[in-house]
């Protein structure tokens, strides 16, 4: 009997054993069903469009249309008539500002343009001597070259020299030697002719263009190198004598004005080596002492 039982032990085991894992998979069964319905219940509902062409409640036209009123045009305010003395004053006082306004203009315009004259009258200006300066010279004998060569006019050019300018800035001072330059500067400016013109060339040079053919603008040289050399400075407590030094040539108009300045300076160069206070020419050919 006992061992009938004992046969029925592993049987009640397995029964028991598959009873709990029935039980435990039926249990997991409704717990994960009861979440998906909590879930589905929690979500908004899902709204389906509509068919094309179908409308909704509110898009149906309403069955009682309300009868418009028609706009009636409005009258327009009528524009209030101006004065016609009204329109000449308006008209006279905006001419009035016009002239005005013009006429400031114009005088800044010729403000401005003084302005300019000015600047360039400076910028051609050698500041010591009050002469122009090299640039203002070369300008102008490039231009005369053009316009005596039309006409077939002579044209000299001079290039003049102080002497010993060098020891007299030593032995007097720079002061002195700037007096001595200014003092040659008026000399030259009052002894030329009315057409000749004068310029400071740079250094204690000076440059001169002389609308004479050569042996006339030799005489005038000479004229004023000896005037000069006769003349003594006064410089407190002592007196300076100055003398000058030119070379002279007339400008060939088939060559550059740098050739013709560079033929002056030769005869220049030329008058240093023969004792200084002279004028020697260049001919065209060679150096001499006298024009022909």
């Amino acid at each position: 009997m006992l061992n009938a039982y004992i046969f029925l032990i592993p049987l009640a085991v397995t029964a028991l054993a598959f009873s709990f894992g029935l039980g435990v998979a039926v249990g997991f069964w409704l717990a994960k069903t009861q979440e998906k319905r909590v879930t589905l219940a929690a979500s908004p509902p899902t709204i389906r469009p509509a068919p094309k062409g179908s409308r909704t409640s509110s898009e149906q036209p309403s069955e009682q249309s309300s009868e418009q009123p028609s706009e009636q045009p409005s009258e327009q305010p009528e524009r209030p008539t101006k004065d016609p003395q009204q329109i000449i004053n308006a008209l006279r006082d905006s001419q009035e500002s016009l002239q005005t306004r013009l006429s400031d203009a114009e005088q800044k315009l010729a403000s401005q343009s003084l302005e300019i004259r000015n600047y360039l009258t400076e910028a051609r200006t050698d500041e010591l001597t009050g002469l122009p300066n090299r640039r203002a010279i070369e300008h102008l004998a490039e231009s005369e070259m053009v316009t005596q060569s039309e006409n077939q006019l002579p044209l000299a050019i001079a290039i003049t020299d102080i002497d010993h300018f060098k020891s007299i800035n030593d032995r007097y001072g720079h002061a002195s030697g700037d007096q001595t330059l200014c003092f040659v500067a008026t000399q030259l400016r009052d002894l030329l002719p009315p057409d000749a013109d004068v310029a400071r060339f740079g250094g204690e040079e000076f440059l001169i263009l002389m609308r004479n053919p050569l042996p006339d603008a030799f005489r005038e040289m000479e004229r004023i190198r000896e005037t000069i050399s006769a003349i003594e400075m006064n410089h407190a407590p002592q007196k300076i004598q100055v003398t000058i030094s030119s070379g002279l040539c007339e400008i060939d108009y088939d060559q550059t004005l740098s050739e013709a300045i560079e033929r002056a300076d030769e005869a220049l160069y030329q008058a240093k080596r023969g004792g200084r206070n002279c004028t020697y020419v260049h001919d065209g050919h060679r150096v001499t002492t006298r024009a022909s």
